[in-house]
C-alpha cells in the first residue's frame, strides 16, 4: 500500500488493536484488506489520507477502512451492500478490487459494510468471524 500512497501523497494512518494471533483465514483476510486499502488509495483525493483500523469486537475480526475520496457511487454501495453479490460483476470503473473482496466474504463468511460516504470520504467495514478450529493460514 505505501508506494501507492506515496504516489497519491496520502497520509497512511494505521490503528491495529491485535495483542495475539487471530483465528482466521489469513490469506484471504489479507487479500481482502489489500483490495480495500488500494480502492481507499485509487478514490481519496491527493493529499488526503487512508486508514486501516482493525481489532476484536466479540468473536469477530473487525477492520475498517477509511478513504478521503468522493463517496461510494449508489450502484457501488448497493452492491456492497447486498448480501451474496459477489458473483454480480462490477464494471471497469467501479472497481474490481470490490468484486473481489466480496467474493472473498462469500468464501469464508465475512461481511463488508458501509459504515459512512459523503463528499469527505467513505468507511467500509470488513468483518471475520474468528474460528475456533486450526487454520493452516491462521494469523
Amino acid at each position: 500500500v505505501t508506494p501507492e500512497a506515496r504516489r497519491r501523497h496520502l497520509q497512511l494512518d494505521w490503528s491495529i488493536q491485535l495483542d495475539r494471533p487471530v483465528p482466521v483465514a489469513a490469506l484471504a483476510v489479507r487479500d481482502a484488506a489489500l483490495n480495500l486499502l488500494l480502492n481507499a488509495c485509487h478514490v481519496s483525493r491527493e493529499n488526503g489520507s487512508v486508514g486501516l483500523r482493525a481489532g476484536i469486537d466479540g468473536s469477530r475480526l473487525v477492520i475498517d477502512v477509511i478513504d478521503t475520496g468522493p463517496g461510494l457511487p449508489e450502484h457501488v454501495r448497493e452492491y456492497i451492500e447486498r448480501p451474496g453479490a459477489g458473483s454480480a460483476p462490477l464494471d471497469r470503473s467501479s472497481g474490481l478490487g470490490l468484486w473481489i473482496v466480496k467474493r472473498l466474504c462469500d468464501e469464508i463468511g465475512a461481511g463488508l459494510q458501509v459504515l459512512s460516504s459523503g463528499d469527505e470520504g467513505s468507511t467500509l467495514r470488513f468483518i471475520v468471524p474468528l474460528t475456533t478450529e486450526a487454520l493452516r493460514d491462521a494469523a
